[in-house]
């Protein structure tokens, strides 16, 4: 287990190994050498811990790096023979590498011990302000998410008389609103919210324009259309006489 494509694959627990010159067997099959290489599936957010003991004679490297090989983690024995210890907070799902190296042209057995932890799920808060086009907050305004992040529980909240309402514990990830009320045209907002961050939007709804007159329900077109029939017949009819 040289390198990420033949790291041997590991649970929590413990594992024993041998670094150096000389190769050495690994617990359940694996083989070493001056490198070894071991990889652990997540898939939800967790804390990875790696704990190293290595024997009197052994000075051991160690990283934890994610499934695009980027390094998350690293330390190093301050002294041969000294445990050392580190961990990540792992947010995504996937393949994480825990790699080994002996230095100092040094060998011997080492004892690792992998732990893991649930890490508790991160939130955002996302405040709304509606106000009109004259720039005066709009209260009363129904507030509806047609599309959130999936996991995320239905949403929805009604302005306040500062025209604002806020939404606490919501899921990193996109969402998409309307905001509706009587007498006001339906606006819609799309916005990103961020883990551990309040994401903040401003929205101008129009006021609906008056009809302006006339017969209720019957616009002007129609009114002049049917005028303009009505005189027609009139007019036909009075020739006919």
């Amino acid at each position: 287990n040289h390198d990420t494509r033949t790291a041997y694959v590991i649970y929590p627990g413990a594992y024993d190994g041998h670094l150096g010159m000389i190769n050495g067997d690994v617990d359940d099959g694996g083989s070493s050498d001056e490198t070894d290489f071991y990889k652990i599936e997540l898939d939800e957010p967790t804390i990875i811990s790696v704990r190293l003991e290595p024997t009197s004679n052994l000075g051991v490297e160690i990283y934890i790096y994610d499934s695009d090989s980027v390094e998350l983690a690293s330390g190093y024995s301050s002294n041969v023979g000294a445990a050392t210890e580190i961990m990540v907070e792992a947010y995504e799902s996937g393949w994480y590498f825990v790699k080994l190296c002996g230095y100092h042209d040094c060998y011997g057995d080492y004892s690792l011990e992998i732990g893991i932890e649930e890490l508790a799920e991160q939130f955002g808060t996302l405040d709304i302000h509606v106000n009109d086009d004259a720039g005066n907050p709009v209260s009363g305004v129904d507030i509806n998410f047609i599309s959130r992040p999936e996991g995320q529980a239905s949403l929805d909240g009604i302005t306040g008389s500062d025209g604002s309402v806020t939404f606490n514990d919501l899921k990193p990830g996109s969402y998409t609103f309307e905001a509706s009320k009587s007498g006001y045209l339906t606006g819609a907002e799309d916005v990103s919210v961020t883990a551990e961050e309040a994401a903040e939007v401003h929205l101008t709804v129009d006021e609906e324009q008056a009809s302006g007159g006339g017969i209720p329900g019957f616009p002007y077109a129609s009114i002049i259309a049917g005028l303009v029939l009505g005189a027609i017949i009139l007019v036909m009819l009075q020739r006919r006489q």
